[in-house]
């Protein structure tokens, strides 16, 4: 039983390591370099828990919270903003923070490296248990961004 959960997993990882593959090569992290980056995720999610919520639109000031339903990402440095009313950008913004805190973090093991001269370089954390991807760059204003997929 053991061998056949450990096989599940091993496929789930590689299946995500081949999603994954397209964005960019992928490197382990040791646990310092996580606990650093989830320290960063959690002062960047303090932040954008701070967003401002209109009656038919929502105002968020970077660093960017890119979710869906509530950003659509158009490309690294550029995310159009939805109009929604604040009902919506409140649950969306609580699906945050439950995604975040759900995450285990001792699985996020991968730091996204953008080739020089392309776009801001990324940090990227999947938990492989939930299937929960945080992204962490700096757009080309040197503000800090915040992207959740999952």
């Amino acid at each position: 039983m053991q061998d056949e959960t450990l096989r599940s997993h091993e496929g789930a990882t590689a299946a995500l390591d081949r999603e994954l593959s397209q964005f960019g090569s992928y490197v382990a992290l040791d646990a310092a370099e996580v606990a650093v980056r989830w320290e960063l995720v959690q002062r960047l999610h303090n932040v954008c828990t701070a967003v401002k919520c209109k009656r038919t639109a929502v105002t968020i000031a970077p660093p960017a919270l890119l979710t869906a339903g509530l950003l659509s990402y158009s490309s690294p440095l550029q995310a159009q903003l939805c109009v929604m009313d604040s009902a919506a950008a409140s649950d969306a913004l609580e699906r945050l923070r439950q995604q975040l805190e759900a995450c285990d973090w001792a699985t996020c093991l991968r730091i996204r490296k953008t080739p020089q001269g392309a776009a801001p370089a990324a940090l990227s954390f999947v938990d492989a248990r939930t299937g929960v991807a945080v992204e962490v760059y700096q757009d080309d204003k040197g503000n800090d961004m915040l992207a959740l997929n999952g």
